[in-house]
């Protein structure tokens, strides 16, 4: 009886791993003809080379003002819609510049949208110009006009 039962036991371990060895196998050939499976939404990344492994090159530009602390405070991508939407903080911390590639946004940023299409709060300059890559860039930026021509001169580099 006791043969028995570890027959069965063994026979069913050895399908199981066979199983699993057959699904891993499956998994493996699947990524590597496919590559891997954007992440849905979007999402806040790390620095401008993670999003770029998600969003191709970002529109970063040449010269800012001194004001500006860069690296950007954060960077958040959709690798669905190739959008991209960067955060510059002031050296005080406060927001003061956006960047984006595209007219949607991540829910952190919904309040700005609206400035997107010329509906910008009393502080607040938007204008867009085309990326060296042919797709729209927009900036909002809370300060001068002066300050929105040179970020947009700097993007053209």
């Amino acid at each position: 009886m006791g043969q028995i039962v570890f027959r069965r036991l063994r026979a069913g371990l050895a399908a199981l791993l066979w199983t699993m060895a057959l699904v891993g196998g499956l998994y493996a050939l699947d990524r590597s003809l496919w590559g891997e499976r954007p992440i849905a939404g979007w999402q806040l990344v790390s620095s401008l080379d993670d999003a770029a492994k998600h969003v191709g090159p970002i529109h970063a530009p040449a010269l800012l003002p001194q004001r500006f602390a860069w690296p950007p405070k954060q960077i958040w991508v959709n690798a669905e819609t190739q959008g991209w939407w960067l955060e510059v903080a002031a050296r005080d911390g406060v927001p003061v510049l956006l960047i984006s590639g595209q007219l949607a946004s991540p829910p952190a940023m919904k309040a700005m949208t609206g400035c997107l299409r010329g509906d910008c709060p009393p502080e607040w300059r938007s204008r867009s110009r085309l990326g060296q890559n042919g797709k729209r860039v927009f900036v909002l930026v809370r300060g001068t006009e002066l300050e929105l021509e040179r970020i947009l001169r700097g993007l053209g580099h």
